[in-house]
């Protein structure tokens, strides 16, 4: 079993540190002035006592101090995909941090107003909890007017963009100190319990449904820009129409093109005729070497033939010396005999 959550909200309201809050220990870099840090989503784990894993994924502010209002809108809606991407079965809960000690702006209303295009009109009444970072102000604000009140009753005692905000979200509001590391297992059980609540219902903020709210926003932009894009296809018509009619040379043009073809085509036929052309003769050279090999084997069994034969002639002439010198022998023998007997007769 997990629990997956978003935090998301204005640049410098304190995000990722209340991420670090919430998984109890140092995921997320945060810094202590009101610049953005995060320009990434990010995310991260942690057990709790029940066995179960809490997945925190921290996102980039709304409204960007680095950049243009463009810029930093994209940065946002870059790292909100990434966001849906890295938990497919969606979000518990998506956590919006506001910081305590600040009335609600005109710009933090608009922040709210551009997150119900991102997520959807009803994200906040449906999926969010409100989670407002420094906490450690509420207590020492309690203590220099010398009254002790909850926070929640501090919340329903407000007025303004805040009351609303706070009765669109169901009361679901905790404060966090990411200051006191003591408080940081308590606040994490109550911001769990708000959890399990909205778990109830049986929803998670899936992709499908980012997916449905970006399709309902481009809607929006494309009718805000149709005018002004017909103006341009308008203007940009009339500069070709009034190039061609200035130069004249539509059908030149025309000419140009076929022209063109037509070389490369020939282009085309000529280097494929030189590719056939080399495969021809690099095919006749290769007979030619078969030739010559063959010749050559050819040449080479001929001398092996006339070298047997000489070594032939050389044994038969040497076998009829010698068949020679025995018949001269055996005569002189003969002769020799015959004229002993003649002399003894």
């Amino acid at each position: 079993m997990s629990l997956d959550v978003m935090l998301i909200g204005k640049t410098g309201g304190g995000k990722s540190a209340t991420g670090n809050s919430i998984l109890g220990f140092k995921a997320f870099v945060s810094s202590g002035n009101m610049g953005s840090v995060t320009i990434k989503s990010k995310k991260d784990v942690t057990y709790l006592n029940d066995g179960r894993v809490l997945r925190v994924v921290d996102t980039p502010g709304v409204a960007d101090t680095r950049g243009s209002k463009e810029d930093g809108e994209k940065l946002f809606m870059t790292a909100i995909t990434e966001a849906t991407a890295m938990n497919p079965l969606g979000y518990h809960a998506l956590i919006i941090v506001l910081r305590y000690g600040s009335r609600l702006t005109q710009e933090d209303v608009d922040v709210i107003k551009y997150l119900k295009g991102v997520f959807g009109e009803n994200f906040i009444q449906k999926y969010c909890i409100i989670i407002m970072s420094n906490g450690d102000d509420f207590k020492h604000a309690q203590e220099e007017k010398d009254i002790e009140v909850s926070f929640k009753e501090w919340c329903r005692q407000q007025g303004g963009a805040f009351a609303e905000l706070y009765q669109e979200v169901q009361e679901r509001c905790i404060l966090f100190d990411n200051r006191d590391i003591k408080r940081y297992a308590l606040q994490r059980q109550e911001l769990i319990d708000e959890i399990d609540r909205l778990k109830l219902g049986g929803r998670r903020y899936t992709n499908d449904k980012f997916v449905k709210a970006q399709r309902a926003r481009e809607q929006v932009v494309s009718g805000e820009k149709t005018l002004a894009t017909k103006e341009k296809i308008h203007d940009e018509t009339r500069i070709v129409l009034n190039t061609l009619k200035f130069t004249n040379q539509k059908h030149d043009v025309k000419h140009l093109i076929e022209y063109e073809l037509q070389k490369l085509q020939l282009n085309k036929e000529r280097e494929e005729q030189r590719t056939s052309e080399a495969f021809k003769m690099k095919k006749e050279v290769e007979q030619l070497k078969g030739q010559l090999d063959q010749h050559e084997k050819e040449r080479e069994e001929d001398k092996q033939k006339i070298s047997k034969i000489e070594d032939q002639l050389r044994a038969n002439r040497d076998q009829t010396n010698n068949t020679v010198t025995e018949n001269i022998l055996s005569a002189l023998d003969w002769t020799a005999s015959a004229l002993m007997s003649w002399w003894k007769g």
